[in-house]
């Protein structure tokens, strides 16, 4: 299912495999919301009904109609505001639309 067909979901909606961390732990989210801006994604947001945290944002950045960086947060459970898990992905695109990548990861141990 395309992830971004609705404009909100639930969690308990989500089937793919990059929201996995949201379907293993039932408490993780239950709201999940979509801003676009010009059509494009820009912002995913998951926050917990039960307590208004947020939990887990991803904002994209375009190039020229794509995806040019995708950075995902993962929020303490007891706040939703301490970062736990910081990832940004840098993608490129050569003239044959082929993408090559890097990536930073920041975690932070309680």
């Amino acid at each position: 299912r395309d992830l971004h067909s609705f404009p909100t979901r639930r969690s308990s909606d989500l089937a793919s495999s990059d929201e996995a961390l949201l379907i293993a732990d039932p408490n993780f989210a239950n709201i999940y919301v979509t801003t676009y801006t010009n059509g494009l994604v820009t912002q995913e947001t998951w926050i917990d009904s039960a307590t208004s945290y947020l939990r887990k944002r991803k904002d994209y950045t375009y190039s020229n109609g794509k995806i040019a960086t995708i950075r995902i947060r993962i929020y303490s459970t007891n706040d939703g505001t301490t970062l736990d898990i910081d990832f940004t992905e840098t993608l490129a695109y050569d003239v044959n639309g082929m993408i090559s990548g890097s990536s930073t990861t920041r975690v932070n141990y309680p």
